[in-house]
This record gives C-alpha cells, structure tokens and sequence, in this order.
C-alpha cells in the first residue's frame, strides 16, 4: 500500500514538474503572446498537480494566475480590454481567502503572484520582465524557505529567463541607442 501510494506522489510531482517547466521557459520567450501561452498552460497543469496533493490555496492561487495569462492573451488581440486583467488582483485575493489556510504563508504568496498580475497589465515588455524578475524573487525566497527543490528551479528558471531577456533587450538599445519613453 505504501508503495503504490508513494509511486503516486512520485508521478503527481512529475506531472507537476512538466508544468513548472513550461511556467519556467515562458521567461525565455521574446514576445507577450508566447509567454502568456506557455504561462497559462504551466499554471494550468501545476493547478491539477496541487489539488491531486490535497493543497487548495496553492491550487487555486494557480487558477488566478490562469486568469492573468489569458486576459493578457486577450488584451494583445483587444487592447480595450486590458482593464480585466485587473481584476485577477482581487480575484487571486479572493481565492487565497476562500482556500487559505490563515497562515502567513498564504500572504506571502499573494504578494509574490501580485507582480506577476501587473506584468499582464503593463503594455512595454521592459516593465513586464521588471514586474516579473521581482516576484520570481519573491517565489524563490518561498521555495527556499519551503526547501522545494522543483519550486526552486522553477523560479531561478523564470528569474533567470526574463532577467537574461531583459539584459538582451537593454543590450539592443544600448547598441541601436533606442531611448526609452
């Protein structure tokens, strides 16, 4: 019995770990729409992995995150509809209400996706990556304190990807001498 549950949580973590991938190459990505894809679909999958490990507040924070991606997704293709991606703030509030177990924790965790909703706000792809650097610094601290080895490389990835991408953009203006508005 202990075997097969073991054998288990082994394949949930695994299943997981595909998405944090995906979450993690999304940094890579030059443009919005490929991020917000590969976002979505990381948080989607993660989602799954947290309610099959009988934890809602981490699961469901990962659907407001769902939420931001696709709403920046739809404000690429309909700039007039960027005022929704705002509401995954309280929404992602909500759900940490709803699913969280009153821990400080679960605090933390909002103030480390709140970046990441206002990077799908923001129109210039330097503050997305800035807002985005800034909570996988957050996510990163998390992990450590957690000792989670997949939400470690998850977030070193993800800082690492946009912290490389931005480096890469600031190094074309720089050599194009683009001023920045």
């Amino acid at each position: 019995m202990l075997e097969l549950l073991t054998s288990n949580i082994v394949a949930i973590q695994c299943f997981g770990a595909l998405g944090y991938a995906l979450f993690a190459l999304s940094g890579f990505f030059k443009h919005r729409r490929h991020m917000f894809l590969a976002e979505g679909l990381g948080c989607s999958i993660v989602f799954v992995q947290w309610l099959l490990l009988a934890s809602p507040a981490a699961a469901w924070i990962h659907i407001a995150c769902v939420y931001a991606a696709l709403s920046g997704l739809i404000t690429e293709r309909f700039p007039r509809a960027q005022c929704m991606t705002l509401f995954s703030i309280p929404l992602g509030a909500c759900l940490i209400w709803m699913f969280g177990e009153g821990m400080p924790m679960d605090l933390v965790i909002f103030v480390a996706v709140l970046p990441g909703f206002c990077a799908k706000y923001v129109s210039d792809i330097f503050k997305l990556r800035v807002l985005s650097i800034s909570g996988a610094f957050v996510w990163l601290v998390i992990n450590v304190s957690l000792m989670s080895v997949p939400g470690i490389l998850c977030s070193s990835g993800y800082l690492i990807g946009h912290s490389w991408s931005l480096l890469k953009e600031l190094q074309l203006e720089k050599r194009f001498s683009i001023q920045r508005a």
